[in-house]
């Protein structure tokens, strides 16, 4: 069976506890406050359906929500979301996408914000619009119910989920402040130029933001910040190695305290165990620390702080925020965020510039990968992004440009398969070719490897 079009949506459902009382419930009575304000915030599907008391479905997902919230009839509110449902014998895996939500009515009582209206779900018979849902928000978790009279399949009862993270809610007529995060013209010209690598040493340093620097080399980058009681490292690429901690060196005298890993894999990490102290603190997602204890890798030792969903990390004056918005890449993959300079590092999603790594970097998950660009866009408010590989910095436009030629391989190899093309993969990539030309660099590097990957995808 040939999927249906899927540019991604953001996850699912809504009820949320977390920093969003102050936001949201700002009155106690049934009255909507006639101040308007905006607030987005992203998060997980964790429920259970149950028939006769009995766990009968396990669900999992995600989803996003907007408002733009006043007391008059101009409020807005947009929602979308994606779950999976398996039965808790692992068998009967299916997803559902809720889209096109329209807002009809929204109230605050007590701290809850409730909206209510209508969304378009995917269902095994094709989509069914126009479909009455709730969605009640109140701290940091999320509960969302949808009209069994019209669509049965949910049951009756709310589908719960948490926040993983909200975003700058002020009122509408605030004008949004110019960037003065303080990173670098040198930094800003390498999202277009790329770093000229010493040949000497074999790498070249770049200060982003105050104490804040890029180490680019063999093919590898990477980041890390002085924060005036110590370095907080970010990942230790193999290839780097000694590289890695003579960049440190030769720009502080402070110690080597933290190492965040964005991923396990070792390309990326597994010089760490070679060159940091044997007291430095490492950081990983439950994921990815659970991958380092299977691996028992001494080049990569296991992390003494893990976390769920996010995690903040402030050392000195440097603050770093990290979250896990899915697996992308691998288990565990961890977005690391600098509010106050707004640069992120996300490695290994995009290469900017050229085509995607083989497969699409390999991903697990071509959905989650393609949702993990939207979220990005739409809700990480960065300016720079480190993306592990190559010699430049990312910014939205590279992000957006990667989602769009990832999508193009997508509808055409949907394209091919739907007009029985007799080599589909070909089809794909003789097409996609033709439609990036001069766009991209490096298009036949992975393009078959793309293509067969997604029309495996589409196929399924």
């Amino acid at each position: 069976m040939i999927k249906s079009s899927l540019l991604p949506s953001a996850l699912l459902m809504v009820a949320i506890i977390g920093s969003i009382p102050a936001v949201l419930a700002q009155t106690n009575g049934d009255e909507p406050s006639a101040e308007m304000r905006t607030f987005a915030a992203i998060g997980t599907i964790s429920s259970l359906q149950l028939e006769e008391g009995t766990p009968a479905w396990i669900l999992s997902g995600g989803w996003k929500l907007r408002a733009t919230l006043s007391g008059e009839d101009d409020s807005t509110a947009t929602f979308t979301a994606a779950t999976r449902m398996v039965m808790p014998d692992g068998t009967a895996m299916h997803r559902h996408e809720f889209s096109d939500f329209a807002l009809e009515s929204w109230s605050e009582n007590n701290g809850t914000t409730t909206f209510n209206g209508t969304a378009t779900i995917t269902l095994r018979d094709g989509p069914n619009e126009g479909v009455p849902i709730s969605i009640a928000v109140n701290g940091g978790a999320i509960q969302f119910s949808v009209d069994s009279e019209v669509v049965d399949h949910f049951g009756s009862d709310p589908i719960y989920g948490v926040v993983l993270r909200t975003f700058d809610s002020k009122p509408a007529e605030e004008p949004v402040q110019g960037n003065s995060t303080g990173i670098s013209a040198e930094a800003l010209n390498y999202t277009q130029n790329p770093v000229q690598v010493n040949e000497t040493k074999g790498y070249s340093v770049v200060e982003l933001a105050d104490d804040i620097y890029w180490v680019v080399g063999s093919g590898y980058q990477t980041m890390f910040l002085a924060t005036g009681e110590g370095v907080i490292a970010i990942d230790a690429p193999q290839p780097l190695g000694e590289m890695y901690l003579q960049a440190i060196q030769e720009t502080t005298d402070e110690p080597i305290t933290h190492m965040i890993y964005s991923h396990a894999h070792p390309d990326h990490t597994g010089a760490a165990g070679q060159i940091f102290p044997a007291n430095v603190t490492y950081i990983a997602h439950n994921e990815t620390a659970a991958a380092l204890a299977n691996a028992t890798d001494s080049n990569r030792p296991a992390a003494n702080v893990t976390f769920d969903d996010s995690y903040t990390l402030s050392v000195g004056k440097h603050t770093v925020e990290l979250y896990h918005l899915g697996n992308y890449h691998s288990s565990g993959d961890t977005v690391i965020y600098l509010p106050e300079q707004k640069i992120a590092m996300v490695v290994d999603l995009l290469r900017p510039g050229i085509t995607p790594f083989r497969a699409f970097a390999v991903t697990p998950d071509i959905e989650q990968y393609m949702q993990m660009h939207e979220t990005l866009v739409e809700d990480l408010d960065f300016e720079v992004l480190v993306p592990g590989h190559t010699q430049l910095l990312a910014t939205k436009d590279h992000v957006n440009t990667n989602l769009e030629f990832t999508q193009s391989v997508m509808d055409n190899a949907r394209n091919a398969l739907e007009t029985s093309e007799p080599d589909p993969v070909q089809s794909c990539v003789d097409t996609t070719i033709s439609q990036w030309e001069g766009r991209l660099d490096n298009l036949e590097e992975y393009m078959t490897e793309h293509c067969t990957v997604m029309v495996q995808y589409l196929s399924d």
